[in-house]
């Protein structure tokens, strides 16, 4: 198995039967993940989807991270910067077929990227992938005063009722989430999968 040799965390976080499931398949030209610490679900991407080219973004914050220059010896596309802001996403012009969020977990940067990427650079008939929403709940990793803040608590809210009803997503966006969003599935409040029209 492609994550076991790759030694991915992904398949110790239960996500792999459903990229499997969900990915299958597909062949898109360029797939983005935001954050690459040591590289190994970059590498698993590559492995998986032949052909396609792999990027990343990173902010080289956490000191374990392989720096820039390992991973474009890798040939892995980088982006350095951060996801929660907006000058520097708006540098990245490339669309993707599918996006995958391993980055901050911090819900304020996590929607950041969600609504820019999402809109900019994902795609029509793509996918993007947030992981580990389970941390939007965690006090120690998010600020919310009111828990339907919380990002996993505004994607069950649209889920249900086509909504966000939270800071994190302004109301003057709605109608386009309503109308560019083809399906959204969450796995055991961990793991989104959002298709784009």
């Amino acid at each position: 198995m492609i994550a076991e040799k790759t030694g991915t965390d992904k398949l110790d976080h239960g996500y792999i039967p459903l990229y499997e499931k969900y990915f299958k398949g597909l062949k898109p030209d360029w797939l983005l993940e935001i954050g690459a610490w040591k590289g190994q679900s970059l590498e698993m991407w590559r492995q998986f989807f032949k052909g396609t080219t792999i990027a990343t973004i990173e902010n080289f914050g956490y000191k374990d991270c392989l720096s820039k220059k390992e991973l474009e010896a890798k040939s892995f596309y980088v982006y350095e910067g951060n996801q929660g802001n907006i000058t520097f996403l708006d540098s990245i012009w490339e669309k993707f077929g599918i996006i995958i969020d391993d980055g901050s977990h911090f819900d304020l940067d996590r929607s950041i990227a969600f609504r820019h990427l999402f809109k900019h650079n994902l795609s029509s008939g793509s996918i993007y992938v947030i992981e580990d929403l389970h941390t939007s709940l965690d006090r120690g990793w998010q600020k919310h005063d009111d828990p339907k803040d919380a990002m996993l608590n505004a994607f069950k809210k649209f889920i249900k009722l086509g909504t966000f009803g939270s800071l994190l997503f302004p109301e003057d966006e709605i109608q386009y989430w309503k109308e560019n969003i083809a399906k959204m599935e969450l796995h055991d409040d961990k793991i989104l999968f959002v298709w784009k029209k």
